[in-house]
């Protein structure tokens, strides 16, 4: 299991040690992401309701459709970049691994 020293959550090996931690590390960014794309909305709605009934309804239907093509489409490319990372690592690759990574967030 590695330590902060060694490297830290980023070179742990997720095979060994407790499950729990694993999780907790690999689930982190997800739940960020999520929380952070609800705050958004629940501002954004905030602000869109005080334009009235009308606009607060157009905006909730557009936004749910625009959010659903948007998250086929980064579903469809993490699940990609997941592959190709995964394959890059476990070729022991990490500087190809590292370089797929920086390109999927450019």
């Amino acid at each position: 299991m590695s330590s902060p020293a060694s490297g830290g959550w980023r070179n742990r090996d997720h095979t060994r040690g407790r499950l729990s931690v694993s999780l907790l590390v690999l689930a982190l960014p997800i739940l960020a992401t999520s929380l952070a794309g609800v705050v958004y909305q629940l501002v954004d709605l905030g602000f869109v309701s005080r334009l009235g009934e009308e606009a607060t309804t157009g905006v909730i239907v557009a936004n749910q459709s625009i959010r659903q093509i948007v998250f086929m489409l980064m579903l469809g490319l993490g699940v990609g970049v997941q592959t190709t990372i995964s394959q890059a690592i476990g070729a022991g690759r990490s500087d190809d691994a590292d370089h797929v990574a920086g390109q999927a967030l450019v």
